[in-house]
């Protein structure tokens, strides 16, 4: 008997079916989405059965995963190809080909979400092109064109990106291309582990994607723009009610946002009581995290592995902390290694093993960068990864600012 999950993943498959028969090179159609998600959703899907082949004999459809990785590939490598259909222009990052895309242009959901399928594409396929597209769109997207809550979309008239260093705080801020944006970082952190991903995905953990959620949380921010004004309200119903289901899917995926694995090691990414089971280099191990952070810097992980095993731990230092202190089994690491942001401890693990990690959490003022015309003279306040939101109760005659 097939269960639940059984039958909606042959749903699944025979949708998926049913676009690579239709979609693709001539003499089937060229066509690509309006709308970008789709791709790394069948990049997962080739994962899936190519990680799990035993699924396929439960299903009673037909799977081919490679058609399905190819059909992702079409969808990215074809935008700028426009024979036989319209344009969706750069509003939908349509106006040239994605891997010669120099900048992140247009809507900033669908954008932020096709990257993110680019880039985990990338990590499938291998190839170089992919890479160097997702490295050099996600650059100037955090380099540039982000604010400093991880904000993204700047820009109201097409919910999209402005050019470079355009960044008014009362811009538009939407709530789903925070939320894609955080996709994008995530998948980049995956294909290159670097620490530098994981930042921008937990800045906008901390700050972009939360503020759009009410406390009791049966109301929403479309727009989270860094400063509004007192007749500013959450909704509980919008015309277009793609933030929960957003937020939904963000959270979901959150346990699986805190670690990572590769051959040789174990990385952790963010910093939440957690605790998660693996395996490396032949073994089971547990880790298990013990924190209040952000509020307090220290963070305590167990290492659990069931024998004796050498492998990495790679603990992510964040770009914004000074002084960082780490103590294996509550001896002090004088100088530990440190690659990509991350401070690595190789050694041959055993059960009770221990890693105290401190973060100094001062109060720091932010500057922006000096091409931001909306912020010069201005300071942002912000504490470990949280950045401040000072309200109009708090300040007489002020602004609400998030």
């Amino acid at each position: 008997r097939a269960t639940g999950k059984t039958n909606l993943l042959a749903v699944a498959v025979r949708l998926a079916n049913g676009m690579c028969d239709f979609m693709g090179p001539p003499p089937r159609h060229n066509v690509v989405p309006g709308h970008s998600i789709g791709e790394e959703a069948l990049v997962k899907l080739h994962l899936l059965f190519r990680e799990r082949p035993e699924l396929k004999a439960a299903l009673g459809v037909p799977v081919d995963e490679g058609r399905y990785l190819e059909l992702a590939e079409f969808w990215i490598e074809n935008r700028g190809n426009h024979e036989g259909r319209k344009s969706f222009e750069a509003y939908g990052q349509d106006h040239m080909p994605v891997l010669r895309q120099p900048t992140i242009e247009g809507h900033a959901v669908r954008a932020t979400l096709l990257f993110a399928g680019v880039a985990a594409a990338a990590v499938v396929n291998g190839r170089e092109d992919y890479f160097a597209a997702a490295r050099r769109i996600w650059e100037n997207m955090a380099g540039r064109r982000m604010y400093v809550t991880g904000g993204l979309g700047s820009t109201a008239r097409y919910e999209g990106f402005g050019p470079d260093w355009f960044l008014p705080n009362d811009g538009y801020v939407e709530t789903c291309a925070g939320i894609g944006g955080a996709f994008f970082s995530r998948n980049m952190n995956l294909a290159f582990a670097d620490a530098r991903h994981a930042d921008a995905l937990e800045s906008a953990l901390v700050n972009a994607i939360p503020c759009s959620v009410s406390l009791k949380g049966d109301t929403y921010y479309y727009e989270n723009p860094l400063v509004s004004g007192k007749d500013r309200a959450r909704w509980a119903w919008h015309g277009c009610p793609c933030c929960p289901p957003m937020l939904v899917k963000v959270l979901g995926a959150l346990p699986s946002y805190i670690y990572a694995r590769d051959a040789g090691g174990i990385w952790v990414n963010l910093f939440a009581g957690s605790r998660a089971r693996t395996a490396v280099a032949g073994a089971k191990v547990e880790v298990r995290q013990e924190t209040r952070y952000p509020w307090e810097g220290r963070v305590a992980i167990g290492v659990d592995p069931e024998r004796p095993v050498p492998f990495g731990l790679h603990v992510r230092i964040p770009g914004w902390c000074r002084g960082a202190e780490i103590a294996l089994n509550w001896k002090r690491l004088e100088k530990p290694e440190t690659v990509r942001g991350y401070a690595r401890i190789d050694r041959t693990w055993s059960r009770g093993d221990r890693v105290e990690v401190n973060f100094p959490l001062p109060v720091e003022r932010v500057t922006a960068h000096p091409a931001i015309e909306a912020d010069r003279g201005r300071i942002a306040l912000r504490r470990g990864p949280v950045v401040y939101c000072i309200e109009s109760v708090d300040v007489d005659g002020g602004r609400a600012r998030n």
